[in-house]
């Protein structure tokens, strides 16, 4: 319990998950050797056992002043975090949350993430304005390099901005309660009092009489699934397409939408 890293298990909404967390109050949440090995077997541990892996992250990546020698990469791919994580894509859910300062380590992590939400004020990026002023010579500030609404408008890294902790930590609640543990379970399925094949007449007036008119498919959306249960992913980015999380009868499904 100690060197920035705090890594666990423990349990949301009664299912077992991984956790991995930056504390920012220690050498600013930088990544030295410990830690680093400490994530590495909770990684590890995720992978072998089928559990969710959450990334709660800030800081500003490798411990520099421990050095980011030869050492780092000699052991090759591995023993690398990133290979277990490319392994983990499709067995496990993962999330990468960016909570704070996310240059550099916590950036590659939330890359090979299925769900990443950004708290406002926070930042991802593989550099900072300084390294990139001198590299470059361009002066941006970190808003412009990785800023939470460059990543969720922009270049679409990040699927959600979120006010703040409280709210980052209930989207990450929310989004795996549409997805199983692993790929060798089924999601859960949740009570749902809602009757079947219910026709409202209201859907009709949603619709246009010629296809060359507009109308919102969102609206449509809320028709045909459970009351309250759709849960867009990435809504501000490449808005002509509309991805999300929803439920039939208590039952997850996934959506891909034309948004006319």
């Amino acid at each position: 319990p100690a060197d920035v890293i705090i890594t666990g298990i423990g349990e949301v909404d009664g299912r077992t998950v991984a956790v991995s967390a930056s504390d920012y109050t220690v050498m600013g949440g930088s990544m030295g050797k410990i830690g680093l090995e400490k994530q590495a077997r909770i990684i590890k541990l995720a992978k072998e056992s089928g559990y969710p892996l959450i990334f709660l992250m800030e800081g500003g990546g490798h411990r520099i002043q421990e050095g980011l020698d030869s050492r780092e990469f000699a052991r090759g791919s591995s023993g690398s975090s990133f290979v277990d994580l490319t392994l983990m894509s499709g067995w496990v859910p993962l999330v990468g949350a960016i909570m704070g300062p996310g240059f550099a380590g916590p950036s590659n992590f939330a890359s090979l993430c299925d769900f990443i939400p950004m708290v406002e004020g926070s930042t991802m990026g593989i550099a900072g304005p300084k390294l990139v002023k001198a590299a470059l010579g361009e002066d941006l500030t970190k808003e412009e390099l990785g800023g939470a609404a460059f990543h969720t408008k922009v270049s679409g890294m990040a699927d959600l901005t979120v006010k703040n902790d409280e709210e980052c930590i209930k989207e990450i609640k929310k989004f795996l309660s549409y997805l199983p543990s692993n790929a060798n379970q089924s999601p859960q399925r949740l009570s749902c009092n809602q009757p079947l094949n219910k026709i409202d007449p209201a859907l009709l007036s949603l619709l246009p009489k010629t296809t060359n008119q507009t109308y919102d498919m969102r609206k449509i959306l809320n028709f045909i699934f459970d009351e309250d249960s759709i849960y867009e992913i990435k809504p501000q980015y490449a808005k002509n397409i509309i991805t999300a999380f929803a439920r039939i009868n208590g039952k997850p499904v996934g959506i891909v939408a034309n948004q006319t």
